[in-house]
C-alpha cells in the first residue's frame, strides 16, 4: 500500500492582511511568504488580544532581494498574524502533518 497524502487536505492558505490572526493549534508547522520584505509577526496566546512581536529564536528566516522572503514560525504561542505595510503582501501557509486525508487509512506493520 502506497501512503501519499492529499495535499490539499493537510495544506491551508491564509491571506496575511492586516490585523487578521489565524488559530496555530491545529498545524505542526507554519511559514510566511510575500515577494516583498515581510512585515512583523506577532503571535498571542489569547485570540485578537495581547499580540506582541515574535521573538528571534522562534522564527526562521531566508530572505532574497530578487524572490520570496519566507519566514518559518517554530514558537510555541497558538495565535499569529502578520502586521505592517507589507502585510497585505503576504500569505501564511499552515500544514497539518497529522491529519490524514478523508478515507485515508494507515495500516501498521510494526510486529507485537
Amino acid at each position: 500500500m502506497s501512503m501519499y497524502r492529499d495535499l490539499v487536505s493537510n495544506v491551508r492558505v491564509h491571506a496575511g492582511d492586516d490585523g487578521d490572526s489565524i488559530d496555530l493549534r491545529e498545524f505542526d508547522s507554519v511559514i510566511v511568504v510575500s515577494a516583498s520584505a515581510i512585515a512583523e509577526v506577532e503571535v498571542s496566546d489569547v485570540s485578537d488580544d495581547d499580540f506582541e512581536a515574535a521573538d528571534s529564536d522562534d522564527l526562521i528566516e531566508r530572505t532574497d532581494e530578487n524572490g520570496a522572503n519566507v519566514i518559518g514560525y517554530i514558537g510555541s504561542k497558538r495565535y499569529l498574524k502578520v502586521t505592517g505595510d507589507a502585510a497585505d503582501e503576504s500569505v501564511i501557509i499552515g500544514y497539518r502533518l497529522h491529519r490524514a486525508p478523508e478515507g485515508f487509512e494507515v495500516e501498521s506493520r510494526l510486529q507485537d
